[in-house]
């Protein structure tokens, strides 16, 4: 489910800790879809949380990779805030089937 699918980061991450990148991600899905009924046939098998270093946050549709919700973020620098306000934001959009 969307609640439990495996994360991955990808993009420029630059001298960002992947590992707090992480935290701060599974804090924020769990704060979003903790107590949600998931039941939509077409949930991702994997989330990818992408770190562009312009741009604004987005989902990224991939019709030969549709088991696979794409994230675009745009962060600075262990801006840990935006980048739960940005996940935030388009894991409703992942919700909402719009990927």
């Amino acid at each position: 489910s969307l609640l439990t699918a495996p994360i991955e980061l990808a993009g420029d991450w630059g001298r960002m800790l992947p590992r707090s990148a992480d935290l701060v991600v599974e804090r924020m899905r769990h704060a979003c879809l903790d107590g949600v009924r998931l039941i939509s046939d077409r949930q991702p098998a994997r989330l990818r949380i992408d770190e562009h270093t312009s741009g604004t946050p987005a989902i990224w549709l991939h019709p030969g990779d549709s088991d696979m919700a794409w994230i675009i973020v745009d962060i600075g620098e262990r801006d840990w805030s935006k980048l739960a306000y940005q996940f935030g934001h388009e894991l409703g959009h992942v919700l909402a089937n719009s990927w």
